[in-house]
């Protein structure tokens, strides 16, 4: 399991530096236009970093916000560098930080703005922990912070500083806009977008937008068969009794939803899997003083165990169609079988059963760990263990089992 862990550890950072490039370029200090493929990884916050190749084959160089002033990627995603003032506080109210100062705090600092709109009023949008903070520019090179403020009162009522809304108002003098439009104006991108585009029509401006094409969540449906290794103690009275280990069929289904930020390479997943165990485990022998007689103890297990697991999955780009990934679960275990513990006398004349507790086994809980390599976007191999084995105890309340399985098993999508 060691070598197994040290091998992926390789294979993800090997694949960690083969994420998706496309066409793009970046602007260096000195003016400078660099054309070639610039690492896509769908920011759900705002860079401070990007890596770029000159061409598919060359090593990549990672550039720090201080050595570009302008990058973007295909004809939808451009960032521009600027030092501005700032206030990085969070937007909203944090629970464990109901802040009581609605006014701003701002400090200067150099970072990428994304670019949503150029023309005589340009809009730009940076995000921070998911939160966006607006820009707007007037063509006077001056990038102003859209200011919005949600804090409590001495008397811990929710307000709201919203200045933002004067301030596109003074910015955005215009016929075609009035006090009303600005009045209830969200912070939102789609709604600041829109009276930033009404000013640029008013003006004779052109809006050229920078839209990238929404990605949405996918459900994914799939198939799962393959082998697993089994391995079973007696827990109660481990070290009294000897350990088994068998092979199962491994069987089951799984929905699972594909994230749609950082190139999808995150995925939750629900599956079920059903294994089978059938293990007799013997105690050792105990003499009674006669050289012929001894007793001698046994824990019988037969079981379907039906796995029900909820965990995510972490996928890394080896190239456009192959992943690498590393899963993680946890999930609840109907072993819908059964427990026996038996103490036999064996003697010259036979065997004697001196106490014998049968049971149906009760709900056990487990943890899997698991990688794998997928082809395709279709067909995976897995290998996942149980890290933390399923414990079944009987209605007799005998602890009688840690089952854990290594299974290898191949998961198809099915769409």
């Amino acid at each position: 399991m060691r070598t197994l862990l040290y091998f992926f550890v390789l294979i993800t950072t090997y694949c960690h530096a083969q994420n998706a490039y496309e066409a793009g370029y970046y602007i260096d200090n000195y003016g400078t236009k660099k054309i070639g493929f610039v690492e896509n990884n769908y920011w759900s916050n705002t860079p401070s970093l990007i890596k770029f190749k000159a061409d598919a084959q060359s090593v990549e160089k990672s550039l720090d916000v201080k050595d570009v002033r302008e990058f973007g990627i295909g004809e939808t995603i451009k960032y521009v560098r600027e030092t501005v003032d700032i206030d990085l506080r969070r937007t909203t109210i944090m629970k464990e930080n109901n802040s009581m100062n609605g006014n701003p705090e701002y400090v200067k600092k150099m970072i990428f703005l994304k670019v949503l709109i150029e023309g005589d009023a340009s809009l730009y949008a940076y995000v921070n922990d998911s939160q966006p903070k607006y820009f707007l520019s007037t063509g006077d090179g001056i990038f102003k912070q859209l200011f919005l403020r949600v804090y409590v009162d001495n008397d811990a009522h929710e307000q709201k500083n919203t200045a933002y809304k004067m301030q596109l108002f003074e910015a955005l003098k215009c016929d075609k806009l009035t006090a009303a439009d600005f009045r209830r104006l969200p912070y939102t991108e789609k709604s600041i977008s829109d009276v930033v585009r009404r000013y640029n029509d008013c003006r004779n401006s052109e809006s050229k937008v920078y839209a990238e094409k929404q990605r949405k969540s996918e459900v994914k449906y799939s198939v799962i068969a393959g082998l697993g290794l089994t391995t079973f103690k007696v827990g109660s009275l481990e070290g009294s009794f000897e350990n088994g280990s068998g092979s199962t069929f491994v069987a089951g289904a799984e929905v699972s939803l594909l994230l749609p930020f950082n190139n999808k390479r995150m995925e939750l997943f629900l599956n079920t899997v059903v294994e089978k165990a059938d293990f007799k485990l013997y105690s050792r022998k105990f003499s009674t003083g006669s050289l012929v007689t001894y007793i001698q103890d046994y824990v019988e297990f037969k079981a379907t165990p039906i796995d029900i697991n909820v965990g995510t999955r972490y996928y890394f780009i080896v190239n456009e169609k192959n992943r690498v990934f590393l899963s993680g679960a946890f999930g609840v275990c109907l072993a819908n079988g059964t427990i026996t513990y038996s103490k036999d006398r064996y003697t010259p004349t036979g065997i004697e059963n001196i106490a014998r507790v049968q049971g149906d086994t009760e709900t056990a809980f487990n943890a899997k760990l698991g990688a794998g390599y997928m082809f395709g976007q279709k067909i995976s191999l897995n290998l996942d263990y149980d890290v933390y084995a399923k414990n079944f105890y009987n209605e007799g309340g005998i602890n009688a089992s840690k089952l854990a399985v290594l299974a290898a098993t191949i998961r198809y999508r099915l769409n």
